[in-house]
């Protein structure tokens, strides 16, 4: 699995990966994640206590990714690969070769994280331009999906937003985008409002978002090809029969007691690739969905 993560540079992509390593490898529901090297969790865990002490890292210049470990108690759930996009890569043309890049990589996703900078868009207007070109970038890979995937739209740095209408102005740039994802077919869409710094806030909601509507569209996946393959084994069994391989043989095609057969032997091995999952997935999307709620942004009146 590849989650793709894509923000101007500053939106706080680098603190983000940092804290949500921070919090999750603690636990959240009982999941956990940890890196599979070494080095990059001692990394992350440096980043994370000095962002605790209020100094942040950097903004990331190059594209980075990392490796990471979803358990559940003592059991692993899925291993997946954290893709981070420079910030760089928003800023140039639409044909050069980067932009093609990240076009392709979302394309191929199996869950994307965009993160917004909510206290910039609300305070500068040169925000609202910038997050044009982010949203024609990702309806066009949208446009080329073919299979479902989530996508987390995060605004960031949300506990650095004064009161009164500055939510208002934050998400309006960004309400073409919410309404297409919210209405587009093969994506399973969160909003979430982010705070990344010692006091941190809706952390592990993008993380665990994409992690949990992943694995539940394969269990539904699964679900649907061993209803499939249960079918047609019950078909081919019902007109299996000595006559009928008679006839296949002379034919030299598949008869339908081997089809029954091959469609038995691929009934059990779906069986088996579901088995694990499902309670999971269901007890992810349980844990996820009350901090989910709670780190939705405030709906500005008139919406």
């Amino acid at each position: 699995m590849n989650i793709v993560m894509l923000g101007h540079s500053n939106a706080g992509k680098t603190t983000y990966i940092a804290m949500m390593y921070h919090l999750m490898r603690r636990g959240y529901g009982g999941f956990k994640i940890r890196a599979q090297d070494g080095a990059l969790d001692r990394e992350l865990r440096s980043a994370a206590d000095a962002v605790r002490q209020g100094s942040y890292p950097p903004p990331s210049s190059r594209r980075e990714q990392h490796v990471f470990r979803l358990s559940h108690g003592r059991r692993t759930v899925a291993d997946f690969t954290w893709t981070d996009y420079r910030g760089g890569a928003l800023s140039g043309r639409t044909d050069d070769e980067e932009t093609s890049r990240v076009l392709a990589e979302l394309t191929e996703a199996d869950g994307i994280v965009i993160f917004v900078d909510a206290h910039h868009l609300a305070e500068d207007a040169r925000g609202a331009r910038e997050v044009r070109r982010l949203t024609v970038l990702l309806q066009r890979a949208m446009e080329g999906r073919t299979s479902r995937i989530p996508v987390v739209l995060a605004y960031t740095k949300a506990d650095l937003l004064p009161p009164g209408d500055a939510w208002a102005r934050a998400t309006a740039p960004l309400d073409p985008l919410q309404r297409s994802l919210d209405g587009a077919a093969m994506v399973r869409a969160a909003t979430v409002a982010l705070s990344c710094g010692p006091r941190p806030a809706g952390v592990q909601v993008p993380v665990l978002w994409c992690l949990a509507q992943h694995l539940n569209i394969r269990v539904e996946d699964l679900e649907h090809e061993l209803a499939v393959s249960r079918s047609l084994a019950e078909e081919a069994k019902n007109k299996s029969g000595l006559w009928n391989s008679f006839v296949s043989t002379l034919d030299g095609v598949e008869s339908e007691y081997r089809k029954w057969q091959r469609h038995e032997q691929e009934a059990k091995a779906e069986a088996k690739e579901l088995a694990p999952l499902k309670r999971p997935a269901k007890r992810l999307l349980t844990a996820l969905e009350k901090a989910r709620v709670q780190t939705a942004p405030p709906v500005p009146a008139g919406r």
